[in-house]
């Protein structure tokens, strides 16, 4: 396998991961309710966190955890097919 071949295996496995993290935001912001507020000139939003939004961002740690654990071990599997090669 070619560094190419690597480089776009390493791009899709990161592509589709970033994908299902960009897909746990969007669920997130479904339960957030935000108000803008103004301070002098400066306006800022503000988060309203509801129990669901609580908990999306709860379990979101192990989720980032285990993506990011996957990627890696991913990679190292794919570098390591290619050395054996």
């Amino acid at each position: 396998m070619s560094l190419i071949e690597i480089k776009e295996d390493l791009t899709s496995e990161i592509l589709w991961r970033k994908k299902e993290l960009n897909n746990i935001e969007k669920i997130y912001n479904n339960y957030v309710l935000e108000e803008e507020f103004s301070i002098g000139s400066v306006r800022k939003n503000r988060i309203i966190q509801t129990a669901e939004s609580k908990y999306i961002l709860r379990s979101s740690v192990p989720l980032i955890y285990a993506h990011w654990e996957g990627f890696f071990k991913k990679s190292i599997d794919i570098i390591h097919q290619n050395l054996d090669a």
